[in-house]
């Protein structure tokens, strides 16, 4: 192994062209695949902290606005711990400071809403003023603590921004219910409401809860702690099947140029390989002479790969296609490049097999023969 490692370094200082042209597949190949699986990670973790935001929540639209106090009937529901009722409607939200502007869904609801949602994802922070956005739509807007953001003909001052949670809260923008009424509402939506929220007691009171709601008022969607575990399970699946379908072609049309690399230098290096052979070296040593520098080359071809995806490559995306730079939780790092490294380390099977097999065909007596 020594000697095999050795020769190799020996090869490799005087095929420098070669192992460049490696590296750079290499770390292409890497880069795409990191950049693919990243993102799945990414979804899959925010869906999972979403499925955590709803376990004791259940989030319903009523088909037409109605008054308030008719919402009232909620708290008599055998299961229901509390609920908050909000107004749900889309506006122009410009920052008034940063100058970008966005058409949005703002939920109208009382802010003691917001603690509950950021305890249950393990947040303590104090919801200050009448406005407070997700971290996601800070990101958007360019927002800052101090901003002054416009809905309708209302400017608020920006005191809250969430911290980033990882989940659908990240995109929420909350604005208490008493200044809807007061300032923005026309006339014929003064103390009117399209939904609510309502925490359970426990996760098993779900089903009979949402039956009595459904009874209650004309609902038009229910989003329940069972319903949107079936629908990120969903959205997890089929991202990872798009995302793997990608980055296996990815892989096997980086291996397949390397492959083409390593037999156009075999068939260079036949006269050398017949010394080795004929001096008694073993056919496996000779596969090790020639697999250790594609080794070599991978390793430090799949950190820097991943290390150039996910702080190079995600953030500049990001900024050209949303118009901000963002990164990743660390867990989507962390697993996407586990994942990385297993698919392209079991990618090199394969190719030694590929390799032997050309080996295996070599003549090194007749090939000497031919030379002298």
């Amino acid at each position: 192994m020594k000697a095999a490692i050795w020769y190799s370094k020996k090869y490799m200082s005087r095929r420098k062209r070669f192992i460049l042209a490696m590296f750079i597949v290499m770390m292409l190949v890497s880069t795409f695949v990191s950049f693919n699986l990243t993102f799945y990670y990414q979804i899959k973790y925010r869906n999972e902290r979403t499925v955590i935001l709803f376990s004791r929540l259940v989030k319903f639209w009523l088909i037409n606005p109605v008054p308030a106090n008719h919402m009232d009937t909620l708290r008599e529901i055998e299961g229901v711990d509390c609920f908050f009722t909000f107004m749900s409607v889309p506006y122009e939200i410009e920052d008034i400071t940063s100058g970008e502007t966005i058409s949005y869904q703002v939920e109208f609801v009382n802010l003691s809403l917001v603690q509950k949602l950021l305890i249950i994802l393990d947040y303590h922070e104090e919801i200050i003023g009448d406005i407070c956005i997700g971290f996601g739509i800070a990101l958007k807007l360019n927002a800052k603590i101090g901003d002054v953001i416009r809905i309708r003909d209302y400017d608020f001052v920006l005191n809250t921004i969430l911290p980033q949670t990882f989940s659908d809260l990240d995109y929420f923008i909350f604005v208490n219910i008493n200044v809807y009424y007061n300032y923005i509402a026309p006339p014929e939506l003064k103390e009117k409401v399209n939904g609510a929220y309502v925490l359970l007691r426990e996760e098993a009171s779900e089903d009979y809860v949402i039956d009595k709601i459904t009874e209650l008022y004309d609902v038009r969607y229910v989003l329940s702690p069972s319903r949107v575990v079936t629908r990120m399970t969903r959205i997890n699946r089929v991202q990872l099947i798009s995302n793997l379908f990608f980055s296996i072609i990815a892989i096997i049309i980086g291996m397949s140029i390397i492959l083409i690399y390593l037999f156009r230098d075999l068939e260079t290096r036949r006269r050398e390989l017949a010394i080795l052979s004929a001096l008694g070296v073993k056919r496996k040593q000779i596969l090790l002479v020639v697999i250790v520098p594609l080794i070599l080359v991978i390793v430090p071809a799949l950190i820097i790969g991943c290390l150039t995806a996910f702080y190079i490559a995600i953030p500049y995306y990001h900024e050209v296609i949303y118009g901000y730079i963002r990164l990743f939780a660390d867990e989507a790092y962390v697993d996407a490049s586990l994942l990385t490294f297993t698919l392209l380390f079991f990618s090199i099977f394969p190719l030694i097999f590929l390799l032997d097999r050309k080996l295996r065909r070599f003549s090194p007596m007749s090939l000497l023969r031919a030379e002298i």
